[in-house]
């Protein structure tokens, strides 16, 4: 086919307008956002310049419906330069902080810092195993006063600090004596039994 030829630029034409048609296709898909729109395209458009932002958006789209440390490598590994890692990162780590807060365990949380040993809740993370493994430190009022020292963004901390107002509170308000008056109405039955 010649250059100048009425086919050929039929042909050119034709595959413009379809280039036209998958532009504007993909505008409508970004609108719309949804995993199902994007697998529409890609099987419309299989070659299209938006492919791998297609696949890359239905991965995004997919972890943040269900974020969990094995979907985040999976996306690291298929998408290494994606801007979106960072955040979805984040709300993994978030989603795993939470499970582990809910588990509340030491095991739960030495889990969470395996995968994430520095990162936005590690702290927390490292404080709450600490206080659990000691069971609270069985209100030892040195322990509580350096745990909550120790770790002021522990989910616990507030709890030490309670403790240890109270441990402060009952050894300053010592009592020596207490009594109790016991008053009964005449008429009642059984008087002295229940003064006994």
């Amino acid at each position: 086919m010649r250059p100048h030829s009425p086919s050929f630029q039929l042909l050119i034409v034709i595959g413009l307008g379809l280039a036209s048609c998958a532009g504007q296709n993909w505008e409508q898909v970004r609108e719309q956002d949804t995993p199902a729109v994007y697998r529409r395209f890609l099987a419309d458009h299989p070659r299209s310049p938006h492919a791998a932002e297609a696949n890359e958006r239905i991965a995004v789209l997919q972890l943040e419906r269900e974020p969990t440390a094995e979907a985040l490598a999976r996306f690291q590994k298929e998408h290494p330069q994606s801007q979106a890692t960072a955040e979805l990162a984040r709300r993994v780590e978030t989603r795993l902080f939470d499970a582990a807060r809910a588990e509340a365990t030491p095991a739960a949380y030495d889990r969470f810092l395996a995968r994430f040993p520095d990162d936005e809740f590690s702290a927390r993370a490292r404080g709450n195993a600490e206080y659990l493994r000691a069971g609270g430190f069985a209100g030892r009022p040195d322990a509580l006063a350096a745990f909550a020292q120790q770790n002021p963004a522990s989910d616990y901390t507030i709890a030490a600090q309670r403790t240890l107002a109270a441990l402060d509170a009952r050894r300053s308000a010592r009592l020596d004596a207490v009594a109790l008056r016991i008053e009964i109405a005449a008429g009642i039955g059984e008087a002295d039994r229940l003064r006994n």
